[in-house]
Protein backbone atom coordinates (compact mmCIF):
# COMPACT_ATOMS: atom_id res chain seq x y z
CA UNK A 1 0.00 0.00 0.00
CA UNK A 2 1.53 3.07 -1.32
CA UNK A 3 -0.65 5.34 1.29
CA UNK A 4 1.42 3.69 4.11
CA UNK A 5 4.78 4.25 3.25
CA UNK A 6 6.62 6.96 4.89
CA UNK A 7 7.77 8.41 1.40
CA UNK A 8 3.99 8.89 0.37
CA UNK A 9 3.57 10.57 4.25
CA UNK A 10 6.17 13.30 3.12
CA UNK A 11 5.35 13.95 -0.23
CA UNK A 12 1.39 14.67 1.03
CA UNK A 13 2.76 16.21 3.48
CA UNK A 14 4.44 18.69 1.67
CA UNK A 15 2.12 19.15 -1.31
CA UNK A 16 -0.30 20.07 1.62
CA UNK A 17 2.06 22.63 3.10
CA UNK A 18 2.99 24.38 0.09
CA UNK A 19 -1.09 24.16 -1.40
CA UNK A 20 -1.51 26.17 1.67
CA UNK A 21 0.84 28.28 1.40
CA UNK A 22 -0.19 29.21 -2.00
CA UNK A 23 -3.80 29.92 -0.97
CA UNK A 24 -3.64 33.71 -1.93
CA UNK A 25 -2.20 33.25 -5.40
CA UNK A 26 -4.23 30.91 -8.28
CA UNK A 27 -1.77 30.40 -10.57
CA UNK A 28 0.54 29.30 -8.08
CA UNK A 29 -1.48 26.94 -6.09
CA UNK A 30 -2.65 25.63 -9.96
CA UNK A 31 1.21 24.63 -10.16
CA UNK A 32 1.27 22.97 -6.93
CA UNK A 33 -1.47 20.60 -8.15
CA UNK A 34 -0.18 20.01 -11.49
CA UNK A 35 3.50 19.29 -10.28
CA UNK A 36 2.29 17.12 -7.47
CA UNK A 37 0.06 15.03 -9.33
CA UNK A 38 2.76 14.72 -12.19
CA UNK A 39 5.36 13.60 -9.16
CA UNK A 40 3.18 11.07 -8.06
CA UNK A 41 2.34 9.65 -11.23
CA UNK A 42 5.65 9.65 -12.23
CA UNK A 43 7.69 8.58 -8.60
CA UNK A 44 4.30 5.73 -8.09
CA UNK A 45 3.17 4.46 -11.81
CA UNK A 46 7.12 5.12 -13.64
CA UNK A 47 6.40 6.57 -17.32
CA UNK A 48 4.35 4.55 -18.90
CA UNK A 49 1.11 5.81 -15.83
CA UNK A 50 2.92 9.39 -16.60
CA UNK A 51 2.05 8.94 -20.45
CA UNK A 52 -1.39 7.77 -19.92
CA UNK A 53 -2.51 10.30 -17.10
CA UNK A 54 -1.16 13.48 -18.80
CA UNK A 55 -2.25 12.37 -22.30
CA UNK A 56 -5.96 12.19 -20.80
CA UNK A 57 -5.09 15.58 -19.20
CA UNK A 58 -4.19 17.05 -22.79
CA UNK A 59 -7.34 15.75 -23.70
CA UNK A 60 -9.90 16.83 -21.01
CA UNK A 61 -8.50 20.09 -21.32
CA UNK A 62 -8.79 20.24 -25.04
CA UNK A 63 -11.97 19.30 -24.31
CA UNK A 64 -12.93 21.46 -21.87
CA UNK A 65 -11.96 24.57 -23.76
CA UNK A 66 -15.07 23.94 -25.88
CA UNK A 67 -16.94 24.26 -22.94
CA UNK A 68 -19.96 21.69 -24.22
CA UNK A 69 -20.34 18.94 -21.79
CA UNK A 70 -20.98 16.30 -24.56
CA UNK A 71 -17.27 17.11 -26.15
CA UNK A 72 -15.36 16.65 -22.38
CA UNK A 73 -17.60 13.30 -22.01
CA UNK A 74 -16.98 11.96 -25.46
CA UNK A 75 -13.29 12.74 -25.19
CA UNK A 76 -12.26 11.04 -22.17
CA UNK A 77 -14.75 8.19 -23.29
CA UNK A 78 -12.84 7.75 -26.71
CA UNK A 79 -9.34 8.00 -24.81
CA UNK A 80 -10.48 5.18 -22.18
CA UNK A 81 -11.57 3.29 -25.48
CA UNK A 82 -8.00 3.62 -26.99
CA UNK A 83 -6.61 2.62 -23.41
CA UNK A 84 -8.48 -0.57 -23.27
CA UNK A 85 -7.79 -1.36 -26.72
CA UNK A 86 -4.28 -1.18 -25.99
CA UNK A 87 -4.12 -3.02 -22.87
CA UNK A 88 -6.13 -5.88 -25.04
CA UNK A 89 -3.85 -6.68 -27.36
CA UNK A 90 -0.59 -6.62 -25.11
CA UNK A 91 -2.56 -9.19 -23.30
CA UNK A 92 -3.07 -10.18 -26.76
CA UNK A 93 0.48 -10.98 -27.15
CA UNK A 94 1.62 -11.82 -24.39
CA UNK A 95 -1.13 -15.00 -24.74
CA UNK A 96 0.40 -15.74 -27.84
CA UNK A 97 3.99 -15.49 -26.27
CA UNK A 98 2.71 -17.98 -23.35
CA UNK A 99 1.56 -20.31 -26.04
CA UNK A 100 4.77 -20.36 -28.26
CA UNK A 101 6.76 -21.74 -25.00
CA UNK A 102 7.21 -25.55 -25.02
CA UNK A 103 5.26 -27.05 -22.24
CA UNK A 104 7.45 -28.15 -19.16
CA UNK A 105 7.89 -31.58 -18.25
CA UNK A 106 5.90 -30.66 -15.00
CA UNK A 107 2.92 -33.13 -13.22
CA UNK A 108 1.59 -31.34 -10.35
CA UNK A 109 0.20 -32.82 -7.10
CA UNK A 110 -3.14 -34.01 -7.21
CA UNK A 111 -5.67 -34.77 -4.15
CA UNK A 112 -8.67 -36.13 -5.22
CA UNK A 113 -11.81 -36.43 -2.32
CA UNK A 114 -14.64 -38.75 -2.83
CA UNK A 115 -18.02 -38.31 -0.93
CA UNK A 116 -19.41 -41.34 1.06
CA UNK A 117 -21.69 -42.20 3.16
CA UNK A 118 -21.04 -44.06 6.01
CA UNK A 119 -18.26 -46.19 7.40
CA UNK A 120 -17.14 -48.94 4.94
CA UNK A 121 -14.98 -52.09 5.15
CA UNK A 122 -11.12 -51.04 5.96
CA UNK A 123 -11.82 -47.77 5.16
CA UNK A 124 -9.52 -46.24 8.08
CA UNK A 125 -6.74 -49.10 6.81
CA UNK A 126 -7.38 -47.35 2.86
CA UNK A 127 -7.04 -43.90 4.32
CA UNK A 128 -3.89 -44.00 6.47
CA UNK A 129 -1.97 -45.65 3.56
CA UNK A 130 -0.92 -43.08 0.90
CA UNK A 131 -1.43 -43.92 -3.12
CA UNK A 132 0.98 -43.24 -5.31
CA UNK A 133 -0.04 -43.77 -9.27
CA UNK A 134 1.55 -43.05 -12.14
CA UNK A 135 -1.00 -41.92 -15.29
CA UNK A 136 -0.26 -40.88 -18.76
CA UNK A 137 -0.47 -37.32 -19.79
CA UNK A 138 -2.98 -38.40 -22.23
CA UNK A 139 -5.58 -39.92 -19.98
CA UNK A 140 -5.83 -36.84 -17.63
CA UNK A 141 -6.75 -34.63 -20.45
CA UNK A 142 -8.46 -37.07 -22.33
CA UNK A 143 -12.21 -36.36 -23.22
CA UNK A 144 -14.66 -39.19 -23.49
CA UNK A 145 -17.08 -37.43 -25.90
CA UNK A 146 -14.45 -36.65 -28.20
CA UNK A 147 -13.69 -39.63 -30.59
Amino acid sequence: MIFLTYDFVWFALASFVLYALSSRWPAPRLMVIIVSGIWFQFFYGGAASLTVTLALAAISYAAGRSTKKSVIVAAIAIWLGILSVRGGLGFHSYVRRELARPIADYTPFVSLIAPFRGLDQGLLDEAARPRVEQVAADEIFSDPNRS
